[in-house]
């Protein structure tokens, strides 16, 4: 977006630009640096100790900063990237700047992986930004750090997307109703990229086929606006399944249900709906891939105390499952009383998945816009039991349901259609952020205080 505070903001000359920075200049980390275009001086991104957005708070007028790893301008006052330049075209002449300097420095670096690859380290690969396209990339790694689902994506045959069928030689057809269609399979091109974030010997690559594809198969992606990342997220799921839906059945010559998306994504949910009147109830059964929860209000109330207690996982998982009454707008048709009476209703996971996505609601409407809940909602890295959130058959079996954290979304900014995702993935122990081109190493204490927005589990004990 452009920005009206450049004027203002940015008093620093490229001259006096100080290139030898290596550190927060506060905490000395070296992930997220951003420098201040009015003083110069380096801090921290929010996502390691909020070293940054501390000195803008303090010094309202330090409201710009430039990425020291991407080049991207932010602006704190409007919480959003920067799309314009001043008069003097500083901020060009900063990024000229800056750009001369890292060369050296990236040549190093890509030495550096390079060897580290070779001697057999854990080396994971950034996707660059075409233009707001965080939310993508974000999703986009998290399924990377699923082992064994991109594993399947990476080893589908190249042969399946042709457009002859692999059994009789005969040309396919695409209908209106398939997939693939003109526009190519997603499938494909995912397969493509993962294959790219496993094998290029770079430090980021470019998903910009993916993205074209995603252009030409959903019209509501296209452009370079912000997107929502969990939108996204069950859009692409959804279009993954009904792409191998559709390649199984001219592989096979048979119809399935089943693909790796369901197999491992896949759960049941109930909901149970009873009439407060006559006692009667209603049973219904949905499939999900993921779970949408709400941060309870007590957590996020005006009237909460800064030294309160934290809103734990458990808390949002409890409040989804807890039995609540139907508000007047609601009401259950009860097919005993043959009209409208107040009921309950009350959701458990009847059957859970293999792969656990937890969607925390962040955003909701408020009037006539839509805000951000900022709050923050503890964790467990490891060890997250559900059995207490599934339908009582099912918590009567010899059998616990635990999952560990594999990776994480996060947003950062205060608005639904602007800020920056970011993602955080595990790999043999170490935990890794991953921001757009930029990948670094980092600590458990860093992913526990993020603030997440989608939390991927993996279970641990099927």
């Amino acid at each position: 977006m452009e920005c009206l505070h450049l004027a203002d903001a940015v008093k620093l000359t490229a001259e006096q630009l100080d290139v030898k920075f290596d550190a927060c200049h506060v905490c000395k980390a070296t992930d997220s640096l951003w420098l201040c275009l009015y003083c110069g001086v380096v801090h921290c991104g929010r996502y390691v100790n909020q070293h940054g957005v501390q000195h803008y708070e303090t010094n309202q007028d330090h409201s710009v900063c430039l990425s020291c790893e991407n080049f991207s301008i932010y602006c704190y006052i409007c919480d959003e990237y920067v799309t314009n330049d001043n008069q003097e075209s500083k901020l060009e002449q900063f990024i000229t700047t800056l750009k001369k300097h890292n060369q050296k420095r990236t040549c190093v670096e890509e030495i550096n992986s390079t060897c580290k690859r070779l001697k057999g380290g854990p080396r994971f690969i950034g996707l660059r930004n075409l233009g707001n396209t965080c939310f993508m990339n974000a999703v986009l790694q998290s399924l990377n750090m699923i082992s064994e689902f991109s594993r399947f994506i990476r080893q589908l045959p190249p042969t399946l997307f042709s457009t002859k069928s692999p059994q009789s030689g005969q040309r396919r057809y695409n209908t209106r109703s398939s997939s693939g269609q003109q526009d190519g399979y997603l499938v494909e091109e995912l397969r493509k990229l993962l294959m790219e974030l496993k094998e290029s010997d770079n430090l980021a690559v470019s998903p910009d086929s993916f993205f074209n594809c995603i252009w030409r198969v959903v019209p509501r992606f296209r452009g370079f606006q912000q997107q929502d990342a969990h939108e996204f997220m069950r859009y692409l799921l959804d279009r993954l399944h009904s792409e191998l839906l559709e390649l199984a059945a001219v592989e096979n010559a048979k119809r399935t249900k089943q693909t790796i998306v369901t197999k491992m994504f896949g759960g049941m949910l109930q909901s149970v709906v009873h009439c407060l009147v006559c006692g009667g109830k209603s049973v219904k059964f949905d499939p999900i891939l993921d779970l949408s929860i709400d941060i309870p209000d007590r957590f996020v109330s005006r009237n909460c105390k800064k030294d309160g207690p934290a809103c734990n996982l458990n808390d949002c998982l409890k409040s989804f499952t807890e039995t609540e009454e139907l508000e007047e707008t609601e009401l259950y048709f009860c097919n005993h009383c043959k009209e409208r009476k107040k009921s309950t209703k009350k959701f458990s996971i009847r059957r859970l998945p293999r792969v656990l996505c937890l969607h925390l609601k962040r955003f909701r409407w408020n009037l006539h816009c839509r805000t951000k809940l900022d709050t923050w909602v503890q964790f467990p890295l490891q060890g997250l039991c559900m059995n207490e959130y599934l339908v009582a058959s099912e918590q009567n079996r010899q059998q616990d349901f635990i999952y560990d954290l594999a990776a994480l979304i996060v947003h950062h900014g205060s608005g639904s259609g602007c800020g920056h995702y970011t993602a955080y993935g595990r790999h043999d122990g170490d935990w890794f952020h991953f921001n757009d081109s930029s990948v670094t190493l980092c600590s458990e204490q860093i992913v526990a205080k993020s603030r997440a927005y989608i939390l991927v589990y993996v279970r641990s004990n099927h």
